[in-house]
């Protein structure tokens, strides 16, 4: 049979279990915010791990470097999984996890041990023969924080939301990452063009030198014929030096990409002179619905409104319980102790947080608002840049190239006849070659505008294709 002590020691520790339980007994929330659909621009090529942030660096895959000939395709696989600025989201992704982990934890119970009314002196201090005024007692006091108004489960779904905003920003940023490297791989195809076309030129300024050599030989005419064509010479092989370096340039750009410094590849591969006509403007607004700079914003709304309800969730006080035991070191007794205690909000009631998350949430409909109108402009000057774009490569194309191309060696045969001047010769060429690069030029445009088109919408231009002017690919 048990003695009144432990029974109500028994009580006592009951009574602890209790308070531990109350303080846990909340249920984990899960998450009430949907995350939207990722963005589709690149799934079909590679996902980016951001698992990676799982491996030690020595259990890192080694950074692949391309050597032989290259294609937009494995150009953007590669940068998707060896981007530098890429990788570093894996572990934003992972702390905002963790964030997310610990905001849903209970708050732990405290201990306390307290030994009061010892080493009396004086009056208070037994003397031979007679007990003192006050003996020493010992209190064992355990206490626990009881949240109310929900404050853990606002702190998990604010977190929670954090996580998916890194989600997003991670979308956005491997998006980038794709437009960025399908940019550089156009200007490595312009670079390798125009490289190309400064060499022809000088093959063809060369071959007319010689030509205008025999003729100032035979003293048919002028020799500053020949000064002026051997100065042509010198510029079309200074343009030539340039555009080398350019290349140069853009390829080691291009190789960044993917987070090396020495561009290895060889040739890239792509048809540069390929295009197509741009979709519809009414097209193009019905899908920017789903695109990641505005879809994100439904998120954001909802992480505003998690931050408001936390703080208001923090207008309401919070329950401390306690319990304990006290022990009397010179009786032979004990007793047991039990509090409450809440603060009250007299002074502080939160009142300016739940403003200011108030009106950040109100500001952000007008941010949103002013992102989608942004968006629509954007939308709009892509689009007439992409039809411009693809109106002068066609002009060109079809007319100007033609035209001059046909001039030129007119002229040149007539040179050769006696017909015209070295001068006219010197002004059609210049004019064909003048062509050719405002060609390149705008077929560079051409290719950009597609991209920057694709960033903003978060998928290609062709639904489920990759753009095949540029693939390398049949």
């Amino acid at each position: 049979m048990f003695s009144h002590r432990h029974l109500r020691g028994n009580a006592i520790a009951t009574l602890m279990l209790g308070f531990l339980f109350l303080a846990g007994c909340g249920r984990r929330p899960g998450p009430d915010s949907v995350e939207p659909t990722p963005p589709t621009l690149g799934r079909a090529l590679v996902e980016a791990p951001p698992a990676l942030a799982d491996l030690g660096a020595e259990r890192r895959p080694a950074a692949r470097n391309p050597t032989g000939s290259l294609v937009l395709q494995d150009a953007l696989a590669l940068a998707l999984l060896q981007s530098p600025g890429l990788a570093a989201y894996a572990w934003k992704t992972r702390a905002q996890e963790a964030k997310a982990l610990q905001e849903g934890r209970r708050p732990n119970p405290s201990a306390s041990f307290l030994v009061e009314d010892f080493g009396a002196t004086g009056g208070l201090a037994s003397s031979t023969g007679s007990p003192g005024l006050t003996r020493s007692q010992t209190t064992i006091q355990l206490g626990q924080l009881i949240e109310l108004g929900g404050k853990r489960t606002a702190r998990w779904q604010l977190a929670n939301q954090d996580r998916i905003l890194a989600s997003w920003d991670y979308e956005i940023a491997r998006i980038g990452v794709l437009t960025e490297t399908t940019q550089r791989f156009v200007a490595v195809l312009a670079g390798q063009a125009s490289l190309a076309l400064a060499d022809e030129t000088a093959r063809l300024v060369d071959s007319t030198l010689q030509s205008v050599a025999s003729r100032v030989t035979a003293g048919v005419v002028s020799p500053m014929d020949q000064v002026r064509a051997e100065l042509a010479l010198a510029d079309a092989r200074l343009e030539a030096g340039r555009s080398r370096s350019a290349l140069a340039t853009s390829r080691q750009r291009l190789a960044a990409s993917w987070g090396s410094l020495d561009a290895q590849f060889g040739e890239a591969l792509g048809e540069l002179r390929s295009v197509s006509g741009p979709p519809t403007l009414p097209g193009l607004e019905a899908r920017l619905a789903g695109a990641p700079d505005l879809a994100r914003w439904s998120a954001a709304v909802v992480q505003r409104q998690r931050s408001l309800a936390l703080a208001k969730s923090r207008r309401i006080p919070d329950l401390s319980l306690t319990a304990g035991l006290r022990k009397f070191d010179q009786l032979d007794g004990q007793t047991y102790l039990l509090g409450v205690s809440l603060s009250l909000p007299l002074f502080d009631a939160n009142g300016g947080a739940v403003q200011e998350a108030a009106s950040r949430l109100a500001g952000m409909s007008e941010e949103q608002r002013a992102a989608r109108i942004e968006a629509h402009l954007t939308l709009g000057r892509l689009h007439r840049e992409l039809a411009d774009a693809y109106a002068e490569v066609i002009s060109f194309q079809d007319l100007v190239l033609p035209g001059a191309r046909q001039a030129f060696e007119a002229v040149r045969e007539g040179y050769r006849l006696g017909r015209f001047g070295y001068l006219d010769v010197l002004e059609t060429q210049r004019t064909l070659i003048g062509a050719e690069r405002r060609h390149l030029d705008v077929l560079v445009r051409y290719h950009q505008s597609v991209a920057e088109l694709e960033r903003l919408l978060g998928e290609p231009l062709v639904p489920a294709t990759v753009p095949p002017a540029l693939s390398g690919k049949e």
